[in-house]
Order: structure tokens, then sequence, then C-alpha cells
């Protein structure tokens, strides 16, 4: 067989034609390509865990658990979500007002706030479960286990993570990795001594009660 009818041969050969056609594509859409890559926001092992790249934030304005109540209707205030049209919170809403009505009045104030304030347990556990990082769960049953510790200890703590996933924490480093426990209310910070606070031991308690995994992203 002589050049040219190799050369035939790999043209019309599909593992040929398949990667030409994928370097044309490449070619073409590198650039919606590369846009799709950016916007993937979990990686999922073959283990099944799932990996979250979405940045993390050390700050919790948006944390259920630090809402204030407020009367405002979404056409006051266009960041409230507007539910009126929703056909499962009409459900909610029926059925909350159907046991409203079976509960004696002397004990409604205090069941309604009961309510809401597990509501927003449960809300502001889900929050920080889909924002905090495996090494701040380590740091957090660390500090379980030993009461308190200085910040730097906590440096100390979080350096080996630091060196061992650079690309996760740059432009985050120790300030914001410890500042996301804080301002979640998970440690609280007195001078330079760190204490796990209850919110973040009951949070612990969630992990185990719900069975989420604790090896998320470092």
């Amino acid at each position: 067989m002589n050049y040219i009818e190799v050369i035939k041969t790999l043209l019309i050969s599909w593992p040929f034609v398949i990667l030409l056609i994928s370097i044309m594509i490449i070619l073409v859409f590198h650039i919606e390509i590369k846009q799709v890559i950016k916007n993937i926001k979990t990686i999922k092992l073959r283990d099944g865990t799932e990996i979250s790249l979405t940045k993390q934030t050390s700050e919790n304005a948006n944390n259920p658990i630090s809402k204030n109540l407020s009367t405002k209707s979404s056409s006051d205030d266009p960041s409230i979500l507007n539910t009126t049209n929703n056909p499962v919170v009409k459900l909610l809403i029926d059925h909350l007002q159907n046991e409203y009505g079976v509960i004696e009045e002397n004990k409604r104030y205090n069941v309604l706030i009961q309510a809401l304030a597990l509501a927003r347990l449960q809300a502001g556990h889900e929050f920080t479960y889909n924002r905090i990082y495996g090494s701040q769960i380590m740091l957090l049953k660390h500090l379980n286990l030993v009461e308190q510790c200085t910040i730097d200890n906590a440096l100390a703590f979080f350096k080996p993570y630091e060196e061992e996933f650079p690309q996760i924490y740059v432009n985050y480093g120790f300030n914001g990795w410890l500042g996301f426990l804080i301002n979640n209310s998970l440690v609280k910070k007195d001078d330079n001594i760190l204490k796990i606070s209850e919110y973040g031991r009951d949070f612990l308690s969630y992990l185990v009660n719900a069975r989420l995994v604790e090896n998320k992203l470092w």
C-alpha cells in the first residue's frame, strides 16, 4: 500500500472523521465552550461526591437565619419574592391557616414563633452547608472538642489546606476562611480566642442528622 492509499484510508475512517470534526468544533466554538466551562458549578466524582465550585463569600447578608421580619410586599420592595401567584405557597398557607384555627388562642403566638424559629434554623443550616468548605467543618469539629483555640492555632490549622489546594484559597486566604465562620455565627471571636457557638454546635448536629458528607470542597 502506497502513501496515497494510506492517506485515503485515514480520511474515510470513522476515528479520523470524528477527530477532524472535534477539532473543527473546538476551533469554531472555542469561545462558547470556554464560557460553558466557566459556568460549571459542580463536579461529580466517581464515588458520587459532588464538589461545588461556587466561590465562597465571608458575608452572611443572605443567610435566612439573619433575615429581619418585614411587612413589605413584593410591590413595595422588588427584592421580596412575589409568592401571590405560587400555587404551592397558597396550599401551604391554607394548610397553616387550618392548623392555626385549631391552636388554642392563648398559645398561638408561642407556637408560631417556635415554628418560624425552627424554619429559619433549618434554612440557615442549608444555606451554610451549601457554601462551607470541608476544612471549615473540620475546624468546627476541632473546636467542639477542645472548646477554644487562638487565632494563631486556627491559622496553623488552615495552612496545610491552603498549601494543598492553592487554587481554592487564592485571593481569599485565612481572613476570608475564618471570616465566613465568624460572620455566619458558627464561631465566636473574643480578642485572640475562638470558640464554637451554640449555632455552630447545632450545625454539626444537623450534618449528622441529615447524613450530609463532610468531605466537601476544601
